[in-house]
């Protein structure tokens, strides 16, 4: 009995120190004219367990062909691996999605639910953008510096941001580039990402017959 016990504080204890472990996410992209460099890095206990994702370079090839992502190949440095996007693999991917919406119930409230829990402590975005022509260049500025500040004003009513936002697009009225600069860091922790797969795997499998506190939000 004793040993169960002991067995059983120690599994609390582990499950404990599990759900207050803090995961750190922090997304770079930098664009360059043609030059395209971006990485997603994943840190857990302060940088002791770390992964690194390469975003893949995106090259508009026209309508039909769509957008080609240009991919290194892990086990072939030397060798890439490129697919496409187009409408017809958007479409797909709208309707698997749509499958998995129809599938999960109170999909949106749960994802909605763990948004809250992310706190951000860095969001960035700096363009550098011209055409060689002054009242083009203006123009420009002014609408891409709109959009800018919408989507990080977006991003930043979802989760609760502990720093001040970032937006700048900076004029180039002497040569047509286009330089851009985004940089964002988040942390949340891992018992509420653990907390929200476990409600979305159980609404996929109770459907209409679930118990009444699966569709309660939580208050933590």
């Amino acid at each position: 009995m004793i040993i169960f016990a002991s067995i059983l504080a120690g599994i609390s204890m582990l499950l404990l120190i599990i759900f207050f472990i803090t995961v750190q996410i922090e997304i770079l992209f930098k664009r360059e004219q043609e030059d395209d460099h971006g990485e997603v890095r994943v840190s857990v206990l302060k940088g002791l367990i770390h992964y690194n994702i390469q975003i893949p370079k995106l090259k508009w090839e026209g309508v039909d062909d769509g957008i080609e992502i240009e991919q290194k190949d892990a086990s072939i440095s030397s060798q890439s691996k490129d697919s496409q996007i187009t409408a017809k693999s958007i479409k797909e991917a709208q309707n698997h999605f749509q499958q998995l919406l129809a599938r999960i119930h109170h999909f949106f409230e749960i994802v909605g639910w763990f948004v809250t829990k992310i706190r951000c402590e860095k969001l960035k975005w700096v363009t550098q953008i011209g055409t060689g022509d002054a009242a083009e260049t203006g123009m420009l500025v002014g609408g891409l510096w709109g959009i800018q500040a919408s989507v990080l004003g977006w991003i930043s009513h979802q989760v609760h941001c502990n720093c001040p936002v970032e937006v700048e697009v900076i004029p180039s009225f002497q040569q047509p580039l286009l330089h851009t600069h985004f940089h964002s860091m988040i942390r949340f922790r891992l018992g509420y990402a653990i907390l929200a797969a476990v409600r979305l795997v159980i609404h996929m499998r109770k459907g209409k017959d679930r118990r009444k506190w699966l569709i309660t939000p939580f208050k933590a």
